[in-house]
């Protein structure tokens, strides 16, 4: 089963009493301040409030919470919080103590705790109603054990995205993708190319490779090249910035003129001669390096260069080697649920898988979003509206929905959102109704971002501008929290809300009523300022002009091949191939090895046969105990009457695993026992292959015979176990219908409310 990991009251409590000891002593000035004492005064009214939810009553049952009450406790959390986010900028700033020691480090891990909390309860409606200790199973990091099962066979996980379904503490399930843990390596690739090329030759030549970086360093300087913060590149800027700019000139060096006129990265060439005179330019003695070397270093940089995106990074957004990427998606989720837009992206949590080592694996879970990725599937844009914005009705959701993500994405600074990074909801005439944003992974960063940048956003929703107006620095470094975020990042959010909040009241961005969006365009929505494009633009000239080319290509297609309810058109649990049902399917198949009642085959009858051998004894004997599977595995129930795991469980969760645990070796030992009969007839009868083999009589070919059918089952189960790999075979698991599993779990629900409701009246008596 899937293992958890959630904020408790004991993990509070215990945060509580180390900050109580830490008083006094190194930390006496501290502990005395006026910030700390009103952290400390607001901690204990929050832990007495969150301590009298989670106490059990006389029925052993802690109190559900009302909606006033989750309001009371968000109210308090967040008073907590801010007094919480003062602090640690006064220890920081006032006292220079470090955020991650002595009391402010005691402070900071409660300020997290706090701020998973805080995401539970935001997320509360109380239908059914639950307790505190129940929601608080939301702000859990998520951890899948594989249980022994080889992250290889779950689409080569140790180094791709893999789709998964998770299920969450109210028991819905959730499709998506874990992306592995990645983290910015951009110096430590360079270093490596560096001292791969030095290994190479001699020492005059390990001493102008050693003088590469610190020489273009001194070339940008002389140049008074800036960064996109307006600052002249000097020795204060960090080397991950200057190697950006470093790939991105080396790599113009291998451009056509053409290929410089089409902007973006193309994948190019560099020669060795290219590099020579790059160097040369920054009074490298490229004569002292060997010829070896030269050679090394040229297919070293040129790799280097032709991957650019990670590494410019480094200018964009500042961010340093050991930077992890995938998890500033969720970061990025919980901003857009503070700013009540949640819905504008494919949300993503935090989780962790143990692969087969017993090793943790970290990295991201992302839903899949909720919409069509029209640059995914090409063909769909033939069936989208040659005028796809001309819906006033689409157009006041689709409208303030862009407005407020680019709002968002500015926040967040994430400089990667262009239209292939949303999916879009479509309607049945073709139009575009909505968006949601994906791939958030290049957000945040140290950089504060470019002032002129809000000149991009240009509109702004009245109801996105009261939030912001109304948020509050503290606020927002609370809900950052948890995220692995530096504190400079943390800082430069800080300073973009404060960009925002002075743009609106100087009335930079236009402020557009909600209901209004329907009466504009999406083309007035773009910015005025000529060379500034945003993205209203992009959709306004990148769609139509997309929808032209691709009906010019496929003809005119049929809408409804791409519509359907997006959740139910995730990873297919209709589809068997992949779930447990898939097992069931195979364990089905073996029993109509033991006995096929519609063919009136009964394998007991072999044993009448002559010529039966010890190797097909044992054959016999597997296949009669993989039958059993059916009622020792499959068919195992709850108290309640019900399949402990049911039909629709993906194997990559625990509970598929767990029967795929059982069902592997049965299946292994069914393969290995027809092999070893087969290849013992196939020896005595002197067959070219078992494919040739024949039997000497018609008793012996139905031994034979059986023992192929026996394979061919193995093979079937292989397939049910085998999750796809290619994109084609995970788009046909997301294209099919999934209405059994939504209403499966609608009546699963229902059976549980019913099951409650007998508990209660159990303790309670009946009409308490």
């Amino acid at each position: 089963m899937p293992q958890f990991h959630f904020p408790t009251i004991e993990e509070r409590q215990a945060l509580i009493r180390e900050m109580q000891q830490l008083q006094g002593g190194d930390n006496q000035k501290l502990s005395e301040s006026k910030e700390f004492q009103e952290y400390y005064k607001a901690l204990q009214e929050l832990d007495r409030l969150m301590g009298e939810y989670s106490a059990p009553k006389e029925n052993g049952i802690p109190r559900e919470l009302s909606q006033e009450d989750s309001e009371r406790l968000q109210q308090t959390i967040v008073t907590t919080a801010q007094a919480g986010e003062t602090f640690l900028a006064a220890a920081a700033g006032q006292y220079g103590a470090k955020l991650t020691a002595g009391l402010p480090g005691v402070v900071n891990k409660l300020q997290n705790v706090l701020s998973r909390d805080f995401d539970a309860i935001s997320d509360y409606e109380p239908r059914p109603p639950r307790t505190l200790p129940e929601i608080q199973q939301d702000a859990r990091t998520i951890t899948i054990d594989l249980q022994g099962r080889k992250t290889g066979t779950m689409g080569n996980l140790t180094s791709s995205r893999l789709p998964m379904t998770i299920v969450n503490a109210q028991g819905k399930k959730r499709t998506g993708v874990f992306t592995k843990a990645s983290k910015i390596d951009i110096k430590e690739r360079y270093t490596k190319i560096i001292e791969d090329a030095k290994a190479l030759c001699g020492n005059e030549g390990k001493q102008e490779l050693d003088r590469i970086l610190g020489n273009y360093r001194e070339k940008l300087t002389a140049q008074k090249r800036r960064t996109p913060d307006g600052s002249p590149v000097g020795k204060k800027h960090p080397d991950e910035m200057i190697l950006g700019y470093f790939v991105r000139d080396l790599h113009d060096r291998t451009l056509t003129p053409k290929q410089k006129r089409l902007r973006g990265f193309t994948k190019t060439e560099l020669k060795e001669k290219t590099l020579k005179e790059f160097l040369k330019a920054q009074n490298i003695d490229t004569a002292k390096i060997s010829s070896a070397a030269m050679k090394k270093l040229t297919e070293g940089l040129g790799e280097y260069s032709n991957s650019p995106t990670p590494i410019i990074q480094g200018v964009d957004q500042g961010f340093r080697d050991g930077d992890r990427l995938d998890n500033r998606n969720s970061a990025m989720s919980k901003v857009a649920g503070l700013l009540g837009v949640g819905n504008l992206l494919a949300r993503s949590d935090n989780m962790k898988v143990v692969d087969e080592k017993g090793e943790t694996i970290e990295g991201t879970f992302m839903d899949f979003g909720n919409g069509i990725d029209l640059f995914g599937k090409p063909r769909a844009f033939a069936a989208i509206s040659s005028q796809p914005f001309d819906s006033p009705d689409a157009r006041k959701t689709l409208l303030k929905q862009v407005a407020d993500l680019q709002v968002l994405d500015f926040l967040c600074f994430n400089t990667d959102r262009h239209t292939g990074n949303l999916v879009y909801q479509i309607d049945e005439f073709g139009k575009i109704t909505g968006i949601q944003g994906i791939d958030n992974d290049t957000s945040f960063g140290s950089r504060m971002g470019d002032p002129t940048d809000i000149t991009s956003l240009s509109v702004i929703s009245s109801s996105m501008a009261k939030k912001i107006t109304n948020l509050t620095p503290e606020m927002l470094r609370f809900s950052l929290r948890g995220n692995g975020l530096s504190e400079e990042e943390i800082e430069s959010a800080q300073s973009r809300l404060a960009l925002l909040q002075g743009a609106i009241r100087a009335k930079n961005i236009e402020v557009i009523s909600d209901k209004d969006f329907g009466n504009r365009t999406i083309e007035s929505c773009a910015p005025k300022k000529e060379g500034y494009r945003n993205v209203f633009s992009q959709l306004s000239t990148d769609i139509p002009a997309k929808v032209r080319t691709m009906v010019e290509y496929y003809g005119r297609q049929d809408i409804q091949e791409f519509l359907g309810k997006p959740e139910f058109t995730n990873i297919s649990t209709a589809d068997r191939g992949f779930t447990v049902g898939g097992i069931r399917d195979s364990v089905l198949e073996v029993n109509r090895l033991v006995q096929n009642d519609e063919t009136g085959f009964k394998m007991s009858d072999l044993v009448n046969y002559r010529g039966r051998s010890d190797n097909f004894k044992k054959l016999m004997e597997s296949v009669e105990e993989a039958a059993k599977l059916q009622i020792t595995e499959m068919e195992k129930k709850d108290e309640k009457g019900r399949r402990l795991v049911d039909d629709y469980v993906h194997l990559n969760e625990g509970p598929g695993l767990s029967i795929m645990r059982k069902t592997d070796p049965k299946f292994d030992d069914m393969e290995e026992k027809a092999l070893t009969y087969l290849e013992a007839k196939r020896k005595e009868r002197r067959a070219g292959s078992i494919d040739e083999l024949t039997g000497k009589n018609e008793y012996e070919q139905k031994h034979i015979d059986f023992a192929k059918k026996v394979l061919k089952t193995v093979e079937n189960y292989r397939k049910q176990t085998e999750e796809p790999t290619t994109e084609e075979e995970k788009e046909a698991m997301r294209a099919r219908d999934d209405r059994q599993f939504i209403a499966d779990m609608r009546k699963a629900r229902n059976e549980d409310r019913k099951h409650q409701e007998k508990k209660k009246t159990e303790l309670l008596g009946p009409g308490l």
